[in-house]
């Protein structure tokens, strides 16, 4: 099998205020089909680093860190093997009379639009730090939804086989993040840290 990909990033920062970067890749996997080998998943990020506005003033002697961010975006999964999109044959010997032959049975039947597992992912989070970072963390509420799941589905069996791979199904993920750590003690020979984080 071969992949093969081409990416473009461009990040923009005005004032360590407002911050975007722009994502889009290009993948290409052997193992698909002639009319679907090649899958593209673009994304967007965009932060607001709130606690460097003038408005946040003397707040910023509390809460060193306030940072909001929102990304949505795509990703591809290949999710299959080798030479399971096109029509295989097995070797089968048959009975004839009191004599073995030499034949052949279908295997796999074609898929040639067979193609890339989608998964769209938004996440709105925020990340802050008190007490000049002493305490900081962040906080995530993400959803993934994934489509065209890579998956056998059941066909007669008049077919010669009882499957076939197909772009079907979809999930979905979503829920919640909460992290927080703290440096509890900071000496020259002693340190202490902890961490907890919840989804």
């Amino acid at each position: 099998t071969s992949l093969i990909s081409q990416m473009f990033r461009a990040n923009y920062s005005y004032d360590s205020r407002y911050l975007i970067t722009v994502t889009a890749r290009r993948d290409g996997y052997s193992g698909f089909g002639a009319n679907n080998k090649y899958g593209v998943f673009p994304s967007l990020a965009l932060g607001w680093n709130v606690a460097n506005e003038d408005f946040f003033g003397s707040l910023k002697d509390i809460m060193s860190i306030f940072k909001v961010r929102f990304s949505y975006g795509e990703s591809g999964n290949q999710a299959i093997s080798a030479y399971q999109t096109i029509s295989k044959l097995d070797n089968k010997d048959y009975l004839i009379g009191s004599s073995l032959a030499a034949g052949y049975t279908p295997s796999t039947l074609g898929t040639p639009s067979l193609t890339w597992e989608t998964t769209r992912s938004s996440n709105l989070g925020i990340d802050y730090a008190f007490l000049n970072s002493r305490i900081s963390g962040g906080f995530d509420i993400y959803q993934n939804d994934t489509r065209d799941l890579l998956l056998k589905r059941s066909i007669s069996a008049v077919n010669g086989i009882t499957s076939i791979y197909e772009n079907i199904g979809k999930t979905r993920n979503q829920g919640v993040e909460f992290s927080v750590q703290s440096d509890n003690i900071r000496m020259k020979k002693f340190g202490w840290k902890s961490a907890l984080n919840m989804t």
